[in-house]
């Protein structure tokens, strides 16, 4: 009897220790993993990082990017009404030296129009006028379908362009109708669960990062990018596919560019970098899913002579413009590639964890760099890589440092 009641005091103290234990744990917990107030753990840390992959959100508004692009306008240059008139040059006011001796250097608004005069040798400017709306479009492919693309789907991609205060929607008709063939084309893929003022407020920065000659078009390709899972491994997978089918879309969209005696950058972010490559991979003849371009002899009918790749944190495969990778062609089409390298990105560094149970995928090409294999001479004296050690995944992060606005004041050779 005695040893009974020892037995069962025993057993009530150990549950009562069991229970305030967890208790306890639980308090610990709700500490380590609150979102806000307390200390976080070096565990949920990376766990927050992992899922910080798909987190590209800065924040922004339509409205705040509308006054982002309207204060951009005011510092933009008065547009040339009629070029290669005849005119008068003289020096600015102050200033003692002959026309012939400024040359160039002569500024514009000292120049009159005059009948047949003009001073030889010296290419006369154009005359002035009111300053227009900056060429800003946005393409949108969020009513069409994620991973069925076909000519159905493509005519849903809807097109807007700024007019000044606002935004006119358009069709893709009357894009390429405007589009002039000296132009240069600045096109912007975003990467996942990016808004579309996020997005357009990247291009922005890339607007103002990027040197042109001539007069350029900002294109801003926006996908469907919301969150589909809350579970990472899910949504990676989930989100590459839906990157990767984008390719279809935007490689006809670049077969109707006319610009031949242009220019095109294509910048993608993370899973943008997806899109562009595959399109450029289906643009050489290859395929994707074991599905290729509606049209044939695809290659002769590029008119991307001079295309510069910018690849920024490239959410994919290190070996993917290898030969026999999964976007092994894109390189045959690009001018130039520059491809940031930085082994201190948060995020990819989880990259390899977002396969499948039981696997593990090669290293991102955004962590480690493009891996050579068979890559041609030819083709891999194009790649430009960008080294840094900067721990941040963020786009603005990226587009601040100067090695890259360097690299996106490049002109295509």
């Amino acid at each position: 009897m005695r040893y009974r009641s020892l037995l069962f005091h025993g057993c009530c103290v150990l549950a009562s220790a069991l229970l305030v234990g967890s208790i306890f744990g639980s308090v610990l917990w709700l500490l380590n993993s609150a979102p806000e107030g307390g200390k976080m753990s070096a565990v949920a840390k990376e766990n927050e990082e992992e899922i910080d992959f798909f987190a590209c959100d800065d924040g922004n508004t339509l409205k705040s990017v509308e006054t982002l692009i309207q204060e951009y306008e005011k510092k933009l240059p008065p547009v040339a009404s009629r070029i290669g008139q005849k005119v008068d040059l003289h020096a600015p006011r102050g200033d003692n030296s002959s026309a012939s001796e400024l040359g160039h250097s002569l500024l514009i608004s000292d120049a009159t129009i005059v009948g047949e005069s003009a001073i030889p040798g010296v290419v006369p400017p154009p005359t002035l006028r009111e300053r227009e709306p900056a060429d800003i479009w946005v393409i949108g492919t969020e009513r069409a379908s994620r991973m069925r693309p076909n000519a159905l789907q493509y005519a849903k991609i809807a097109a807007s362009r700024w007019n000044g205060n606002g935004w006119d929607d358009l069709t893709l008709d009357e894009f390429f109708t405007q589009q002039t063939e000296d132009q240069h084309v600045l096109l912007y893929v975003h990467g996942n669960r990016t808004s579309r003022a996020d997005a357009v407020a990247h291009g922005m920065c890339l607007l103002r990062s990027t040197l042109s000659p001539t007069p350029t078009r900002l294109v801003i390709w926006c996908w469907d990018s919301d969150r589909v899972s809350h579970r990472p491994r899910e949504e990676y997978i989930t989100k590459a596919i839906y990157s990767d089918y984008q390719g279809f879309y935007l490689a006809n969209f670049l077969q109707s560019l006319r610009n031949e005696r242009g220019s095109v950058t294509l910048v993608g972010h993370s899973f943008g970098v997806r899109t562009i490559l595959c399109a450029y991979h289906l643009l050489a003849g290859g395929s994707y899913a074991g599905r290729k371009l509606d049209s044939s002899a695809v290659l002769e009918q590029i008119t991307l002579p001079t295309s510069k790749l910018v690849l920024i944190a490239a959410a994919t495969g290190h070996g993917d413009l290898q030969t026999k990778g999964k976007f092994g062609l894109a390189l045959d089409l690009a001018s130039q590639v520059v491809v940031t390298r930085n082994d201190s990105d948060p995020a990819l560094r989880f990259y390899p964890k977002m396969a499948p149970k039981r696997s593990r995928l090669p290293d991102a090409m955004g962590y480690v760099g493009v891996s050579r294999g068979d890559i041609s001479d030819e083709n891999w004296s194009k790649i430009q890589t960008i080294p840094m050690a900067y721990p941040s995944h963020k786009f603005l992060d990226y587009i601040s440092m100067r090695s890259v606005k360097r690299a996106l004041a490049l002109e295509v050779e």
